[in-house]
C-alpha cells in the first residue's frame, strides 16, 4: 500500500479490494531489559520506543513480576520486575491512551499469496463483509507435568508456582523462550504460551527470538494451532491434568477446594488463597517444600540477585504461626443446622447434653468439659469477653490425641488407618446440574477436596488415570507399611519436636541439607508415595533445579506434578489428621514399684502401684484463669509447676500383671 500519510495518522485506514491483509503473531512480551544490548529480541522499552513509537512508563503499572534464571554469562543472573500487565502497559505519548506493548511482528518477509509459507493472506473485501469468522486464538496453558519440554525448566507443580495467579490478580511472571519448546523457570510462570505449529524452531515464529510468549494462532493454518476442546452441554471443555490435549488431558481437573461447610481442621486452610504471586506456592498453610528462590538455610531472600526485592518462604511462616495456636473445636452455631447466625451457643447446643456426654459436639473427638462453676455456653462467653475463645478452647479436651514424636511404627500405621472405609461424596459431572452421590472405599486414602468427581481413586501406577487429576490417592498395605517405617525414620533423625510448626516445616537451621528442602511428613511420604514407579511419566515428568546463581538446589527427586488432586501432599494428611495431633502428651500413665527389706536386706513385701493422670487447663494456682496466657502470669506457684494434673484412676498390680 506504501506510506501512511501523516495526515491519516490516528484515522481509520481505508484499504482498497484487492489487497491482501494478513496476521502477524501476537504474544506477551518482555517490556523491560536490565541491560544495553536487547538479548531477548525486543525486549526494552528503547526498542518499543524505537520500532512502535510508544514510550512505556515505567511507573504506571509496575506489577508484572518475575523471577528468571540465568542461561549464560552475558546475561544477567536474574529478571524479576516488568513494568506492565495484560491490561494496560503505560501510556502513548501522543494520545494519552494506554497502550499496549506486546508488538504484533510482521511475517511479510514469509508471505505468499497461496499461504505455502504458513502466512494466510484474507481479500480485505472478506474481512470487511465480516465472512472471516475467527482471526485468532490467545491461547494460555495452566501450567501441567508432562509438557515443558525444557528438562532444566521442570518446575514442582503448584509449589514453585501459582495456579491461582491468572484469576486472583493479573500481575503475571514475564515470559521469555529460547527455543520453540515451552519453557518455565525462566518464566516461572503458570501460563506457557504454545508453539504456532509442531516442529516450530527459535525464529520461526513470535519475535524472531523464541517467542512463544501466549500467541495468538492464526485461525486457519493447521488444526494443531487450536487448543484441544470439545462441546458438552453447549459448553466449550478444554484439557487439563496431566496434559493439554484430548491424549494428555481430562475435562475436569480440581485444583481447590471451595467449603461447603464450616471448617473441621487448620489443615483445610491448604485451600486458602494467601499468597499473592507466581513466585509464591499455590499451596501455602501445610506446605514445607522449600521455595527455590531462597538460600535453603533461610527463609527469607532479603535481596533476591541485588533486585531489592524479598522473598520470603510464606509457608514457613505461617506454618509457625497458625498450628500452635488455633484449632477448630467446633464448638459454634454455625456447626448447626438450626439456622440461627444471631451466635446463640445455647440455642444451638444443649448445655447439660453436652456436659454429660450423651450429645457430641460436631467433630466428635472433641470433647467439651466445662469447669464447676459454668452453667451455660453464653455465660462462659460473656464472663471471659475478649477471653472468650481462649475461655471455650481451655474447656474442650481431645478424646484420644495422637503425639506425633511417637517412634512407633505400630502406632503410626494405627493412626493413618483410621483414613480407611469413609464415605466421600463425589458429583456427577456428566449431569445438568450436577449432582452428587457417596461412594465408599475401603482402602486408606487422604482426600484433598470435600468433594470429588471421580468415584474410584488414584492408585500406584496407574498411569494416566482420571483419578490422578479429579480424584484422591489411595495407599495399598505396603505403601501404607512403608510410609509409617518412613515417618518413624524421620521422627528418630529429627525430633524430638518441641512445636506442631517444627513438626510441619522444613529446618532451614540444620547441618543436614535434606531436612532444610522439606519437612519430616513429606519426606516420607515423597519416598513411598509420590515416588516414579507410582506416578510414570506419562502423568508427570521430573522436576529439575533452575540453573543460574540465586536459586537454590531445593529439588530432590520430586516431579512436576505436585500440587494436583492424586500426588499426596503432607498438607493432605494433616487436614484429615491434624485436629487429633499434638505434639506432647496430656495422659499419662505411671507405674511405680515400693519394696520392704528385712535387717538382711532380703526382700519380704513388694508393692505395685499404677496410676493414669490427665493434664488439664486449670493452673495449680486458682488464682489465674485457665484461658490466662503463659506470658501473662503472675502467679509463681504457675510459672513453676504450670498446669494441673488431675488423678484419673489408681490400682495396685499383681504380680502378673507386669
Amino acid at each position: 500500500i506504501g506510506a501512511i500519510p501523516s495526515e491519516q495518522a490516528g484515522q481509520p485506514l481505508l484499504i482498497p479490494e484487492g489487497n491482501y491483509g494478513w496476521f502477524g503473531e501476537v504474544f506477551l512480551q518482555d517490556t523491560q531489559w536490565d541491560g544495553g544490548t536487547a538479548y531477548y529480541g525486543v525486549g526494552t522499552r528503547q526498542h518499543i520506543q524505537t520500532t512502535y513509537g510508544k514510550k512505556l512508563d515505567p511507573t504506571s503499572s509496575s506489577s508484572w513480576f518475575t523471577l528468571k534464571a540465568k542461561g549464560t554469562s552475558t546475561q544477567a543472573d536474574t529478571h524479576l520486575q516488568r513494568f506492565t500487565n495484560i491490561w494496560n502497559g503505560g501510556n502513548d505519548e501522543n494520545t494519552k491512551k494506554p497502550a499496549v506493548p506486546e508488538p504484533i511482528v510482521s511475517a511479510y518477509n514469509r508471505l505468499t499469496v497461496s499461504g505455502a509459507s504458513g502466512k494466510q493472506p484474507h481479500l480485505m473485501e472478506t474481512l470487511a463483509a465480516g465472512d472471516r469468522g475467527h482471526i485468532g486464538t490467545w491461547r494460555f496453558y495452566i501450567r501441567n507435568p508432562t509438557e515443558v519440554e525444557d528438562t532444566a525448566q521442570g518446575l514442582r507443580g503448584w509449589v514453585d508456582s501459582n495456579p491461582r495467579v491468572a484469576a486472583s490478580n493479573l500481575r503475571f511472571d514475564g515470559s521469555k523462550a529460547t527455543s520453540g519448546a515451552r519453557e518455565g523457570w525462566n518464566a516461572v510462570s503458570n501460563l506457557i504460551g504454545g508453539a504456532h505449529r509442531t516442529g516450530a524452531i527459535s525464529g520461526d515464529v513470535g519475535d524472531g527470538s523464541g517467542g512463544d510468549r501466549g500467541l495468538v494462532a492464526e485461525g486457519n493454518f493447521d488444526d494443531n494451532i487450536f487448543p484441544d476442546s470439545s462441546v458438552n452441554n453447549n459448553r466449550w471443555q478444554a484439557f487439563g491434568g496431566p496434559g493439554s490435549t484430548a491424549g494428555t488431558g481430562f475435562h475436569h481437573a480440581i485444583a481447590y477446594d471451595v467449603p461447603r461447610a464450616p471448617l473441621t481442621s487448620i489443615g483445610q486452610f491448604q485451600h486458602a488463597q494467601l499468597s499473592r504471586y507466581n513466585f509464591e506456592p499455590g499451596f501455602v498453610v501445610g506446605n514445607s517444600y522449600a521455595n527455590p528462590r531462597i538460600p535453603l538455610n533461610k527463609t527469607i531472600a532479603a535481596d533476591f540477585a541485588g533486585q531489592a526485592i524479598e522473598v520470603v518462604d510464606i509457608s514457613y511462616e505461617v506454618n509457625s504461626t497458625l498450628w500452635d495456636a488455633n484449632f477448630f473445636s467446633t464448638l459454634a452455631p454455625d456447626y448447626k443446622s438450626t439456622g440461627n447466625s444471631a451466635g446463640d451457643y445455647d440455642t444451638a447446643f444443649n448445655f447439660k447434653s453436652l456436659q454429660s456426654g450423651t450429645t457430641n459436639l460436631p467433630n466428635p473427638r472433641m470433647r467439651f468439659a466445662p469447669q464447676g462453676s459454668d452453667t451455660s455456653l453464653n455465660g462462659i462467653i460473656d464472663d471471659a469477653g475478649q477471653k472468650a475463645p481462649q475461655a471455650m478452647a481451655s474447656r474442650i479436651l481431645i478424646d484420644g490425641s495422637f503425639n506425633v514424636n511417637s517412634t512407633s511404627k505400630t502406632a503410626w500405621k494405627a493412626i493413618l488407618s483410621t483414613m480407611g472405609g469413609a464415605e466421600l461424596p463425589v458429583i456427577n459431572k456428566t449431569a445438568t446440574p450436577g449432582s452428587s452421590q457417596w461412594a465408599r472405599q475401603d482402602g486408606i486414602h487422604f482426600n484433598r477436596f470435600g468433594t470429588t468427581i471421580s468415584d474410584t481413586p488414584y492408585l500406584k501406577g496407574d498411569g494416566r488415570s482420571e483419578a490422578f487429576s479429579q480424584g484422591w490417592r489411595e495407599l495399598s498395605s505396603d505403601e501404607l507399611d512403608q510410609l509409617a517405617e518412613q515417618i518413624v525414620v524421620e521422627i528418630k533423625a529429627r525430633g524430638p519436636f518441641r512445636s506442631f510448626g517444627d513438626f510441619v516445616n522444613r529446618d532451614p537451621a540444620s547441618s543436614n541439607v535434606e531436612y532444610q528442602r522439606k519437612g519430616a511428613l513429606q519426606a516420607a511420604l515423597d519416598r513411598v508415595v509420590n515416588t516414579a514407579a507410582a506416578i510414570p511419566s506419562e502423568i508427570a515428568l521430573p522436576a529439575s533445579n533452575p540453573p543460574g546463581a540465586s536459586f537454590s538446589a531445593a529439588v530432590s527427586g520430586e516431579n512436576q506434578a505436585v500440587g494436583h488432586a492424586a500426588y499426596l501432599m503432607q498438607g493432605d494428611v494433616l487436614q484429615s489428621l491434624a485436629p487429633i495431633l499434638q505434639v506432647r502428651s496430656d495422659y499419662f500413665r505411671i507405674r511405680t514399684c515400693g519394696e520392704a527389706l528385712d535387717a538382711s536386706g532380703k526382700v519380704i513385701a513388694t508393692a505395685i502401684c499404677e496410676a493414669f493422670v490427665q493434664r488439664v487447663a486449670d493452673y495449680i494456682d486458682p488464682v489465674e484463669k485457665p484461658e490466662t496466657a503463659t506470658a501473662d502470669l503472675t502467679s509463681n506457684v504457675n510459672k513453676i509447676f504450670g498446669r494441673r494434673f488431675q488423678l484419673v484412676s489408681f490400682r495396685w498390680l499383681s504380680p502378673t500383671e507386669i
